[in-house]
């Protein structure tokens, strides 16, 4: 839960303003809904927190409306909009601007460094850490890290420059012995089998660099396009993600590069 906007697109809105509010709504609209038999509508179909997300939230300009003018120029773009949760965590999100509204009276044009503007922007569900972990691997089979937010985190990359002889096997599971609900979608007990999976299949010499991009889902060898030797299992839409918590992947063969990657939070 987000407790106040600090940045959009580089604009810093803590320090120039003065934020007195934020709002969060989450909207689901009819055709989102699941429809039943007899043209019935089941308004409880799509519950979910992973929608489009609004918030709302409420400035006065305290820079001469240098600010206000250069958001108004942002109005309906897309951003990086930054913000401090609840725990104290910086996080970001993506987002479009999508709405300003700026109230005006007597008093604030005698004070028109005092001018008052909502704000409303339309965001992804995932919030995201705002700074790079990185975990360097060095003739690694195993390795352990932590996603630190409530939520799956796709901000995944690895970067491989270790020899492929021919094909390599990245595993990414739980840490542990047990997972919330049912084991769906390869989210098994922890035993070795049943994981995200991301199967390359090719081979490559040493000191060229596989990266294998699970957010924006590309694959490049030495910056050429490579996803056509990736394989995927059948329950698995996406390269890859860390579960909440403690993850544990493994390598089907000893590799050397980095892992970076941030936590989530919804």
């Amino acid at each position: 839960m987000i407790g106040y906007i600090t940045q959009f697109d580089g604009i810093a809105l803590d320090s120039t303003y003065g934020q007195n509010q934020v709002s969060i709504s989450r909207v689901v609209s009819p055709s989102m809904t699941r429809i039943l038999g007899d043209g019935m509508y089941d308004l409880d179909g799509m519950q979910s927190p992973l929608i489009q997300t609004e918030y709302s939230a409420s400035f006065i300009d305290r820079a001469g409306n240098t600010n206000a003018r250069a958001l108004f120029q942002r109005l309906g773009r897309a951003g990086w909009l930054k913000a401090k949760n609840r725990a104290g965590a910086d996080v970001m999100s993506w987002a479009k601007l999508v709405s300003i509204d700026s109230r005006q009276s007597p008093i604030y044009w005698q004070n028109q460094d005092r001018n008052p503007y909502d704000l409303k922007f339309s965001c992804r569900p995932y919030w995201y850490e705002i700074t790079d972990t990185t975990s360097i691997l060095t003739a690694t089979t195993v390795r352990t890290i932590a996603n630190n937010g409530n939520a799956r985190s796709s901000w995944l990359t690895f970067y491989i420059t270790s020899a492929i002889a021919s094909t390599l096997t990245i595993s990414i599971g739980r840490d542990s012995g047990s997972t919330y609900g049912l084991p769906l979608y390869g989210e098994a007990l922890y035993d070795g089998t049943g994981k995200q999976q991301i199967i390359y299949s090719a081979s490559k010499p040493e000191d060229t660099m596989l990266m294998i991009d699970c957010r924006l889902n590309n694959v490049t060898l030495n910056g050429a396009d490579d996803y056509k030797n990736i394989t995927l299992p059948n329950t698995q839409a996406q390269l890859g993600y860390l579960y909440p918590g403690s993850n544990r992947i493994t390598f089907s063969t000893a590799v050397t590069g980095t892992i970076v990657y941030r936590g989530a939070y919804i």
